[in-house]
């Protein structure tokens, strides 16, 4: 892991991130007019957006 120089402070020596990415399995993607529509191309991605969570 690379570190960062950032001058000395709380946070000198520290990674300046950390990150996961979970496997994705493929499935066939949406075709273009849908993917548009839903804002993603795959199906496993596409979750509802609900806003002030939800039944309010």
């Amino acid at each position: 892991m690379e570190t960062v120089e950032t001058g000395g402070g709380a946070a000198a020596g520290m990674a300046l991130a950390m990150l996961y990415v979970p496997v994705q399995s493929w499935e066939t993607p949406y075709d273009p007019e849908t993917a548009l529509a839903r804002g993603t191309v795959f199906p496993a991605l596409d979750k509802p957006f609900l806003a002030a969570g939800g039944d309010r």
